[in-house]
Formats: C-alpha cells, sequence, structure tokens
C-alpha cells in the first residue's frame, strides 16, 4: 500500500500534538505497535465496521482505533461513515462508501504505524 506524504505527516502531527494518550513522556508502550498491526489484519479478515467494533470494546485499543480515525478525518476529510450498528457521524459530507472508507484507514493505520517510529517503544 503506497501511502501519502499527507498522510503520514498527520500522523506524525497527530502523535507530536495530541497522541491520544498512546504518546506517554515522548514514548510508547510497545503494546500499541501491535494493536496497530492488528487491526490493520482486521480490516482485511472480517471487514472495517466488525474490526472497529472488536477494537472499541477494549480502552487500549479503542486509543489506537480513535486515533487511526483522526489521522483518516484531517487527511481525507471523513466525516460520516455508517454500517449497521457502527455509526460515525458528522453529516457535513455525508456517507462515504464502505470500501472506500476501509481504505482510508488501513492507510491511516499504515501511517500511523511509520509515524509510530519515531517515537522510542518502552515494554508495558
Amino acid at each position: 500500500m503506497k501511502i501519502k506524504t499527507k498522510t503520514l505527516q498527520s500522523a506524525i502531527e497527530f502523535l507530536r500534538t495530541d497522541g491520544n494518550g498512546i504518546v506517554k513522556d515522548v514514548k510508547i508502550k510497545s503494546t500499541y505497535k501491535g494493536y496497530v498491526s492488528a487491526f490493520g489484519g482486521s480490516i482485511v479478515q472480517s471487514g472495517i465496521a466488525p474490526a472497529c467494533v472488536a477494537f472499541l470494546g477494549d480502552e487500549n485499543k479503542k486509543l489506537v482505533v480513535e486515533a487511526i480515525y483522526n489521522i483518516c478525518r484531517n487527511t481525507h476529510g471523513v466525516t460520516s461513515y455508517t454500517h449497521n450498528s457502527l455509526s460515525i457521524r458528522n453529516d457535513q459530507n455525508g456517507d462515504i462508501s464502505s470500501k472506500l472508507f476501509r481504505n482510508h484507514m488501513a492507510e491511516a493505520a499504515v501511517a500511523l504505524k511509520l509515524a509510530m517510529r519515531t517515537y522510542e517503544f518502552v515494554k508495558d
């Protein structure tokens, strides 16, 4: 998957300014690296909605999904996606297709993992 420069810049900026609880004292728990990788695999295996629902059930994994969504929103302007019980809404631009949303989220996940490499990882 080719990552757009804008997406990678958005991921780096997100970690630097917000971090969503992932970055603490300029360090990242190594567990989060695994969560990001697992999220990508879950998207491929189950689809975007089941992957999001599964990850949103755990507080630490939820941080990763929220980070990926924020990067996706900042880069692609994705503001709305609805699938059965999963609803991520902001009616500014209306719904987008499931495939397009999945691709944007996968790209944001890869960008987040690359951006995380600029930080020191610590064991839990």
